[in-house]
């Protein structure tokens, strides 16, 4: 049985199972004009070798198709070949790619309203390449408009991003939670954001406002244990025989404070009342005086 060469005659020379004789011989005056060693002479000796190779290959493709017989003895064998054959392995996949972040998670802790604070978080890729056949994005989960992501690298590994929290907006006491997203082709790995706005009183130095407690001992509540007194009231229905509410006096600070002025205010009209008084009783003239002063001298 005659041998065939490996590779296919009809791909050697450019053609479809299918054409005619016609075409064949059409094809194959073509590349032997187009490889013959004349063309090569002035030409390096690898591509005269390369070209002698071609040719070779193309003149013993042609043998083996040229007439009819030649050509139906090879199809079949072909056939054959074909069916006996297994089928070609694919190639093995690359694996896919694996993002590995480094910090794990990024803790901002305690800042003030209105301050800002900036920490980096570093994306390698510890897996195979990245091809596109998946999603390649980095952004926040929620996205509340209080962080920020930047990055200036556009290619290669690893990639540092900027992580900027901005509390202007936030109230005091609020607890900030967000979840960096990394996808490489679609493969994700989650990096968590926490951060604490300080409570005002905290941030501005002073300790938080307790309330006076009648209790010796602390309490997780910081309202008094005994509630304060009802200020008195008066009934306009009291009966007729019924003794008056006791005066009180205030006893804050505000109102002591206004009771001692309205004090010194009334003793000094008093005061001046009694010297329009006396000035009242006093003589005009100096016969008058003599007279006040006789009178006076009597008595």
């Amino acid at each position: 049985m005659r041998s065939y060469p490996k590779q296919d005659c009809y791909a050697t020379l450019g053609l479809d199972p299918s054409v005619s004789d016609e075409t064949i011989e059409i094809a194959y005056s073509g590349l032997k004009r187009a490889y013959h060693p004349d063309k090569y002479a002035s030409k390096p000796d690898a591509d005269q070798a390369a070209a002698k190779k071609k040719l070779d290959d193309i003149n013993e493709a042609y043998d083996c198709i040229c007439s009819p017989d030649r050509r139906r003895a090879y199809d079949e064998w072909h056939r054959s070949a074909s069916a006996s054959s297994p089928p070609p392995r694919p190639a093995p996949s690359a694996p896919p790619p694996q993002p590995s972040v480094s910090p794990r998670k990024l803790d901002f802790g305690t800042l003030n309203r209105d301050e800002w604070r900036v920490l980096y978080l570093s994306i390698d890729n510890v897996g195979g390449p990245v091809t596109g056949a998946g999603e390649n994005v980095i952004t926040l989960e929620r996205n509340e408009g209080y962080i920020t992501l930047a990055s200036d690298q556009t290619e290669g590994f690893p990639i540092k991003v900027t992580v900027t929290l901005d509390t202007c907006g936030l109230a005091s006491g609020d607890l900030v939670q967000d979840t960096i997203v990394v996808k490489l082709d679609g493969v994700a790995v989650r990096v968590p954001i926490t951060a604490h706005v300080r409570p005002l009183a905290s941030s501005a130095g002073v300790p938080p406002f307790r309330p006076a407690s009648t209790s010796t001992t602390s309490t997780a509540s910081s309202r008094p244990t005994t509630a304060p007194p009802p200020p008195p009231t008066t009934s306009s229905t009291s009966s007729v025989g019924s003794p008056p509410s006791p005066i009180t006096y205030p006893t804050s600070g505000t109102g002591r404070s206004w009771a001692i002025a309205l004090g010194w205010i009334g003793g000094f009209l008093f005061m001046r009342f009694l010297a329009h008084l006396f000035r009242q009783q006093q003589p005009r003239d100096a016969f008058s005086l003599l007279r006040y002063s006789h009178l006076s001298a009597v008595h």
